[in-house]
């Protein structure tokens, strides 16, 4: 019977259209409504789906930004239309690149914003970051309504302007509701001084970013659960007692990447106590053989992990034999999931070695299973492949023969 009654009303309605009596905009959006047979789903529904749309491609460390054409639903008719403009969740997320910004930001209303822009999407030329979208930041900025702030992109004189308009003016340090930071190419010294950050839990700075004082990173974040610190020389290094501060600032640590200049040149002074780190499970370094096992002493972390990857570069046979297979040995000795079901996997070139430790899988004859643990050593010079032969074989000896 409903459909009789619609099928009438459209038709009459058309008829209307067609003849051009009456206002064509209200009757296009009466039929459609008709047509439509989401107009019977509840708006907070309907406003879900529209959210599971529009959620950024990418996993989050990237926040690639969302899918091509992932707004046209607006133009579907004036009900969706309706229903999505009373849907704070939709306008959470501003867009990537800049040009997207100017077009949502005034959207938003008072929900909690995700400031994105990748390093993929380029604002075009014509394209700043000024006037009414740099003092909606500022706005967000003093109501606390930013939850992450996702800037990857080259552009240096954007972000830059961007974090400016995020630092609080003042000498004070202010707290932030920042839940999550990825930054590079720019100089965060300014917001790092002047904010804390009690909710954030991941932090990834990497190349191109610079700041004044690596105590700043231990004295304003204390929840941190993921940490990736992978700077390039534009940073001075740190010191073992700036890094361990930093970890011990965080003790709920459960992903740490520190490489490159984030690994400390000295040892420390030998009167810190290692660092309890006893909710991790992922851990990856990457720099100098000796500065990663300094490090790697003053980390009192779980003997068992999700997964442990070592980056080691100027190592030599020494090195290998004398200290990485004994630590290999140690590590596979306290890890549960090895037993009876051990494979340890090499891959060697004529200057660096692979070492995968992981469970076996016997469905199909034996195959590599969960990898756990992950050594790469890459040597100061050349090595002779019989050499490398040779160092593969008494690598492997130092697996539990048990």
């Amino acid at each position: 019977m409903d459909r009789e009654i619609n099928s009438h009303s459209i038709r009459d309605l058309e008829k209307q259209i067609e003849e051009d009596t009456g206002d064509i905009i209200q009757l296009k959006r009466a039929r459609n409504s008709l047509l439509n047979i989401y107009t019977r789903v509840p708006p907070e529904l309907l406003g879900s789906i529209f959210r599971w749309n529009i959620i950024p491609e990418g996993d989050f460390q990237e926040f690639a930004g969302s899918q091509k054409d992932s707004y046209n639903f607006l133009l579907v008719c004036h009900h969706w239309f309706e229903v999505a403009s009373h849907t704070p969740e939709l306008w959470n997320f501003w867009g990537n690149p800049l040009e997207q910004w100017w077009k949502w930001y005034p959207r938003s209303g008072a929900a909690t914003v995700d400031l994105v822009l990748s390093r993929y999407r380029m604002a075009g030329s014509d394209t700043s970051f000024s006037g009414l979208l740099q003092d909606a930041v500022r706005d967000r900025a003093a109501r606390n309504t930013i939850r992450s702030i996702h800037l990857q992109n080259k552009k240096k004189s954007v972000v830059t302007s961007i974090i400016s308009s995020l630092t609080p003016d003042g000498e004070g340090v202010r707290s932030s509701s920042i839940e999550s930071i990825g930054l590079r190419y720019v100089d965060v010294s300014e917001l790092f001084a002047r904010c804390s950050f009690p909710k954030l839990w991941y932090l990834h700075l990497s190349k191109g970013i610079n700041f004044s004082s690596w105590e700043c990173l231990g004295l304003h974040t204390t929840a941190l659960t993921t940490l990736h610190l992978a700077v390039g020389k534009t940073l001075r290094d740190p010191s073992m007692s700036q890094i361990l501060s930093i970890l011990a600032a965080n003790p709920c640590l459960q992903n740490l990447t520190l490489s490159s200049h984030a690994i400390p040149r000295d040892g420390g002074d030998g009167s810190t106590f290692p660092v309890p780190l006893c909710h991790l499970k992922n851990l990856s370094l990457r720099g100098a053989f000796h500065r990663v096992f300094r490090l790697l002493h003053q980390l009192d972390h779980p003997e068992e992990m999700g997964n442990m990857t070592l980056i080691l570069t100027g190592c030599t046979v020494v090195d290998i034999l004398g200290t990485l297979g004994p630590y290999l040995r140690d590590c596979l000795r306290c890890d549960w999931r090895v037993q009876d079901r051990l494979g340890i996997f090499v891959n060697s070139f004529d200057h660096c070695i692979s070492i995968q430790a992981s469970t076996i899988s016997d469905a199909k004859g034996p195959t590599q299973g969960v990898v756990f643990a992950t050594f790469t050593t890459m040597f100061q010079e050349t090595l002779p492949l019989q050499t490398i032969d040779n160092l593969c074989i008494g690598f492997v000896t130092y697996a539990p023969i048990e």
